[in-house]
């Protein structure tokens, strides 16, 4: 007998539009989900990048060239192909959730850092700067849990009294032994999944979803890392009680 709870939750891990990113890949995903039919739909975070509110690489003559309208306009753009993706599946505002990531949350540090800023007109977050006038969802900001199905979806979660990432050679696993929940997140671009099924038969699961960037234009931070991430949305077959089967595509596969 079918599970009326079941959900088909479409995630999309970071994607970090910026700057001469044609965003094709989130057009081939908006027709595979013609197949996958979606019930749900979880952007994790990052859409935007904004790399020129990085000083991490200031230094280097290629900061100079960096234009924030244009990462604005970038992150805008995935946007709205997310949402007409959501559109043409028929998902309704509730079905369609973001959950804030570390580079959105460059901007709103960004605004917060000089009071000629905080007293501008200037949208002062993230949420603001896109939400205007564009399509109804449901946006979590950075840091704070979505539950959808029993599943926590956020970008990432923290470890310790300093409130870093969670991460180590095993994520997944450890995301499992802090949180004793299923959960969901990106940020580290890397996959992993662990399950864990308790006495009562009941299975638990935490997944780091990978990312979904462009393949031919691995950001100047990823370095050697690169080769470790992995490039792939996921679907989530949950039953509603935290349960779920998982189905990874990658970006070559769509």
């Amino acid at each position: 007998m079918a599970n009326r709870n079941a959900q088909r939750i479409l995630v999309v891990p970071d994607i970090h539009a910026k700057k001469g990113d044609s965003l094709e890949r989130l057009d081939r995903l908006r027709l595979a989900s013609r197949i996958l039919k979606p019930t749900k739909l979880v952007i994790l975070g990052d859409v935007w990048d904004f790399e020129s509110l990085c000083l991490h690489d200031s230094h280097t003559p290629e900061w100079n060239d960096r234009n924030l309208a244009e990462d604005i306009e970038a992150g805008c753009n995935a946007m709205d192909k997310l949402l007409h993706l959501a559109e043409e599946q028929s998902l309704k505002p509730q079905d369609v959730v973001f959950t804030e990531g570390n580079h959105e949350d460059r901007y709103t540090k960004w605004m917060k850092s000089d009071n000629r800023l905080r007293t501008s007109a200037f949208p002062k977050n993230a949420r603001e700067l896109y939400t205007n006038g564009r399509g109804k969802f449901l946006w979590y900001d950075f840091l704070r849990p979505a539950n959808i199905a029993g599943i926590t979806f956020q970008h990432y979660f923290v470890s310790g009294v300093m409130g870093r990432p969670q991460g180590g050679t095993r994520p997944a696993s450890n995301l499992l032994n802090s949180q004793m929940q299923s959960v969901v997140c990106g940020h580290t671009h890397v996959l992993d999944w662990a399950t864990k099924t308790a006495a009562t038969g009941r299975r638990i699961s935490a997944l780091v979803a990978g990312c979904f960037v462009d393949p031919d234009k691995p950001p100047p931070y990823a370095k050697a890392s690169f080769h470790l991430w992995s490039n792939n949305v996921c679907v989530l077959h949950a039953n509603g009680h935290g349960e779920y089967d998982l189905e990874v595509i990658s970006n070559r596969r769509l």
